[in-house]
C-alpha cells in the first residue's frame, strides 16, 4: 500500500445577488442557469400560488491523483430590483 496521494476538492460557486436600479420587477427571472439569469424573453407565467425560486452554482470537481486540486465551480450572478426580499434555505 502507498501513501493517499489524492488533492482537495475545488471550492463550489456562489449565487451572488446585485441589486440593479434600472429593474423594478422579477418577471423575467427563471431557475434556467445562464450567466445572467435575468434574461427577459417574453411575458411572465401567469400562476394562482407564490412560486418559490431556488438557484444553485455550479459543485466544484473532484480532487486528483498526485495531489491535484479540483476546479471551482463557476458562480451565477442574479440582477434583481431593489427591495427584493431573499431567503436561504
Amino acid at each position: 500500500n502507498t501513501i493517499p496521494d489524492g488533492g482537495n476538492g475545488g471550492k463550489g460557486g456562489d449565487v451572488i445577488l446585485v441589486a440593479d436600479d434600472s429593474l423594478n420587477t422579477l418577471a423575467g427571472l427563471t431557475n434556467a442557469w445562464r450567466p445572467n439569469s435575468f434574461g427577459g424573453g417574453g411575458a411572465a407565467r401567469q400562476s394562482s400560488s407564490f412560486r418559490y425560486m431556488s438557484f444553485t452554482a455550479e459543485n466544484g470537481a473532484d480532487g486528483g491523483r498526485g495531489y491535484s486540486n479540483g476546479k471551482f465551480g463557476k458562480d451565477v450572478i442574479i440582477r434583481v430590483p431593489p427591495g427584493t426580499v431573499v431567503q436561504e434555505e
